[in-house]
Order: structure tokens, then C-alpha cells, then sequence
């Protein structure tokens, strides 16, 4: 038997705009009150009883009789379904406490799911299937959304890099929490990214060795699929001071880029430190 949506598939329908301004303006509360951006970290027991939550939950119900198409833009679907993914990777966490991190959580990316316009969607289908335009994930197959699949309507037709970096899953190296707002959507997923790749990004001068967060080894073809791509987005998303973009510009291309470990336990306040 098919897991039951996080939603309720219910709630009274309500203009998609509407539905994606409450979402974003409850993501939003919930970051505001919950969400240790200098820890990256919350207390997710006492978030999940708390009334941004529970907005949050309503925001999320309204979901259900939401058509994506209607919110018109490419700009104004992306920002929706990042805050969409955003709320769910919340939800599945919250409704799974007793699990140490999202591997502990089963099929996190695949089951637990909302449903939206008539359909299941559940974090790889907004992820690969919607937000990619249904790129392959890595190392799979086929992509999430077979060919005749009617969720194929809501994919966005071309890929937006920046995307990964504004896609929280609840553990230590995922990008922080935010709410994205469509009238700047742009600028607040080029903040992210310059926030995550400063704090991420590591030069060793003797070696010339770049290490950069491991998002660039699963979605290498987003950043255009060559080492001198993920170089070139790099450095155009420091800082032009930075002496990590310097680097990167004087060596033309000629440096050894290794992904850094991706640490999946969960981002709770109150978890115990991983070893090591």
C-alpha cells in the first residue's frame, strides 16, 4: 500500500498565488523562530509543536489543490517548488524523530511525499524531476519521470545551478534554511550560493589543490559537465577579493579539484556531535 501524503488532499483550493505566498511567508516564520543560522542548526522537537509549524502544515495543505502551471514564470515556479522542498525536507524530519539523520529515514527522498495538483511529489520529484527538468540523479538510470508521466508538465525547461544551493535536507552539509520570495528569488539563490561556497570552498596553496563541496560531483553536467566549469562557478561566485577565486584565475584551469565529504547526520540542536 502507497504511503498516505504529508497533506491533507482536502483543503479548500485557493489561487496558487496565494497558496505559494503563504508557503513562503510560513517557511519564513518558521526560519525566523527555529532556525540557528550560525549553528545550522534547530530543535526540530520543539519546532514540531510549535504554531509555525503548524502554519507551515496548513500552508502545505492548501498545496493539494494548487496547479503549478498557473504561477506563470519559470522564476516564479523555481522559488515555489525550492520552498516546497524546503517544507517537506522539514516535514519528513519532524514526522521521523527518532531517526539520527535522513539515511535513517526510509526512502527519504523518495516516499514520504506531498500531494499537489492531483499528484504525489515527493523530494526527488521536485528535485530531479521538476527543478532539473528531469535530468538523470546521479548514478541512476532513467530519469525520476517516465515519459508519459503527467507530472512532466510542472518540469522547468532549463536548469538553474545556483538551485543546490538553496536546497536544505535537514543534515550538517546542507545548504542553510531559508524561504525564497519571488520577487528576488534570483538574488537570494545567488546569496546562498556565495554563502555556502565561502564557508565550503577550500585552497591549498602548496598542493593547488581545490577541494569544493561534493554537490559539484553529482550534478557535475548543471555546471556545464567539464572541471574548468565548476572552476569558472566557483570563482564567479566568490567574492572577487577572495583569494580562492585569485587562485583559480591564475592557474587557467590547471588545478586538482577534489569534492569534500558530504556529512548526512542530522542538524538537530541538541544531537550529539558525530565522532571525529
Amino acid at each position: 500500500m502507497a504511503p498516505e501524503p504529508l497533506n491533507r488532499v482536502s483543503a479548500p483550493d485557493v489561487p496558487a498565488d496565494s497558496v505559494a505566498a503563504q508557503l513562503a511567508h510560513g517557511l519564513e516564520a518558521f526560519v525566523r523562530h527555529h532556525y540557528d543560522a550560525g549553528l545550522h542548526a534547530l530543535d526540530y522537537g520543539a519546532a514540531g509543536v510549535s504554531r509555525e509549524f503548524r502554519a507551515l502544515r496548513e500552508a502545505a495543505d492548501h498545496l493539494a489543490g494548487v496547479d503549478p502551471v498557473e504561477l506563470g514564470s519559470v522564476g516564479r515556479r523555481r522559488s515555489f517548488w525550492i520552498n516546497v522542498y524546503n517544507t517537506l525536507a522539514l516535514h519528513i524530519v519532524i514526522e521521523n524523530r527518532q531517526a539520527s539523520g535522513v539515511r535513517g529515514v526510509s526512502e527519504f527522498f523518495t516516499g514520504p511525499h506531498y500531494w499537489i495538483g492531483g499528484a504525489s511529489v515527493s523530494l526527488d520529484v521536485i528535485e530531479h524531476g521538476i527543478l532539473r527538468g528531469n535530468r538523470r540523479k546521479y548514478l541512476a538510470l532513467a530519469p525520476v519521470l517516465g515519459r508519459r508521466d503527467a507530472r512532466l508538465a510542472w518540469a522547468l525547461p532549463a536548469v538553474e545551478p545556483m538551485l543546490h544551493f538553496g536546497l536544505y535536507t535537514a543534515c550538517r552539509s546542507a545548504p542553510r534554511l531559508r524561504a525564497f520570495h519571488t520577487d528576488h528569488a534570483r538574488k537570494e539563490l545567488a546569496a546562498a550560493t556565495r554563502e555556502y561556497l565561502d564557508a565550503t570552498v577550500r585552497w591549498d596553496e602548496d598542493t593547488e589543490e581545490l577541494r569544493v563541496p561534493r554537490m559539484f560531483k553529482w550534478y557535475g553536467v548543471d555546471f556545464g559537465g567539464r572541471t574548468t566549469d565548476t572552476l569558472s562557478f566557483v570563482a564567479t561566485h566568490l567574492a572577487d577579493d577572495d583569494p580562492r577565486a585569485a587562485a583559480i584565475e591564475a592557474a587557467s584551469g590547471g588545478l586538482s579539484v577534489k569534492f569534500l565529504d558530504y556529512d548526512w547526520s542530522l542538524n538537530d540542536r541538541y544531537a550529539a556531535a558525530p565522532p571525529g
